[in-house]
C-alpha cells in the first residue's frame, strides 16, 4: 500500500465502479445462498478469509509509511455464524515487523520470524438489510508470532468513520460487490477496501 499516481488510482477505481455496477446480482441473493444473522441475510459467499489487495483509507495508507515498521499482510476473517448467532465475528489482522527485516529473511529466517507480530482486533459484525455490516471492536491484542511468548493487550481503534447511533469504537461498511473470488467494501465516508478471498 502506498501512494499512487493520480492517473493509476484513476484506473483501479474506474475497475472498482465497474465491479459495484454488477451489484446486486453479484451479492449472493439466490435462493441457498443466504445465511440467517440476527434476523438478516447474509450472502454466504461473505463468509471466509479475506486479504485487503487495495485502499484508500488513509489508515491502512499510514500503515505503509510508518518510519520504522514494515506493514506485512492486511487480513479480515468473518467466522460462520452459530444456528442463534445475533452477529457474526470478525478478526482483523495486521502484520508487523522492523522496516527492512525482510532483507535478511533468506538468511536468518528464524530472526524474521521472531521479530514480526501480529496485531489483531476481535469485534462483532452486525449487518443491516441495507448490504452493510456494522463492525463494532471488542477487543485487541498483540501477538509475538514466537510460540509460548504472551500476547499484549491493544488498546480499541478510535474510529473517525463512525455512523450515528453506534458508538465510538464502530464502523458501517456497506458491502458493493461480492463474488466468490472479491469484495468490495465502502465505509460512510467513501473510503474503498478490496480485499480477495484466501480460503
Amino acid at each position: 500500500f502506498s501512494s499512487l499516481f493520480p492517473a493509476v488510482r484513476s484506473e483501479i477505481m474506474a475497475c472498482v465502479e465497474e465491479l459495484e455496477a454488477l451489484s446486486p446480482a453479484a451479492l449472493g441473493r439466490s435462493e441457498g445462498q443466504q445465511l440467517s444473522v440476527g434476523g438478516q441475510q447474509v450472502p454466504k459467499q461473505l463468509i471466509g478469509k479475506w486479504r485487503l489487495i487495495w485502499a484508500t483509507s488513509p489508515d491502512v495508507l499510514l500503515l505503509a509509511s510508518l518510519p520504522l515498521v514494515d506493514c506485512g499482510e492486511i487480513r479480515q476473517d468473518i467466522a460462520a455464524p452459530g444456528s442463534a448467532a445475533a452477529s457474526l465475528e470478525v478478526t482483523n489482522t495486521v502484520e508487523l515487523s522492523p522496516k527492512g527485516l525482510g532483507l535478511l529473511g533468506v538468511a536468518l529466517p528464524g530472526l524474521v520470524r521472531a521479530a514480526t507480530v501480529l496485531t489483531k482486533v476481535i469485534a462483532s459484525g452486525k449487518p443491516g438489510s441495507d448490504d452493510t455490516l456494522s463492525i463494532r471492536f471488542e477487543s485487541g491484542v498483540v501477538e509475538p508470532s514466537i510460540p509460548g511468548l504472551p500476547a499484549l493487550p491493544l488498546p480499541l481503534p478510535s474510529v473517525a468513520l463512525t455512523s450515528s447511533g453506534t458508538g465510538g469504537s464502530s464502523v458501517k461498511l456497506l458491502t458493493s460487490f461480492l463474488d466468490g473470488e472479491m469484495r468490495v467494501a465502502r465505509s460512510p465516508v467513501g473510503d474503498v477496501f478490496v480485499l480477495a478471498r484466501t480460503t
